[in-house]
């Protein structure tokens, strides 16, 4: 992945979740935020199989945050949970394998008990 490829998918979901945001006359509906949960996954995983830099990281950490108020304000709880993980894995750094846990399964337990 190149770096321009990078910085346009960055800028380009940033804007999109700006616009979902502020504008009024978009709905808060389960596609669109399955949508935009998909994106910012897949954009993860690219970030974690071409060892981003840690500025492409906090470019990645601002754009899972803004996506975290997004799903609060449409009161989406599952995709609050499962993005909420992914910016956890960003600021917690993960050493023995045994305390892996997926993250859909993660978000149901949150979900459904209110706590990990």
């Amino acid at each position: 992945m190149t770096r321009s490829y990078w910085n346009e998918s960055t800028q380009n979901l940033t804007t999109l979740i700006q616009l979902l945001q502020s504008n009024p006359f978009f709905n808060h509906s389960d596609d669109t935020s399955n949508a935009l949960y998909s994106f910012i996954s897949n954009l993860n995983t690219l970030f974690h199989n071409f060892k981003r830099t840690i500025q492409d990281e906090s470019s990645l950490l601002t754009i899972i945050t803004s996506a975290q108020q997004y799903f609060e304000d449409s009161g989406d709880k599952i995709l609050v949970a499962k993005t909420s993980l992914i910016h956890i894995e960003h600021i917690y750094y993960k050493i023995n394998p045994l305390y892996s846990i997926s993250i859909d399964e993660l978000s149901r337990k949150i979900y459904l008990n209110g706590t990990a």
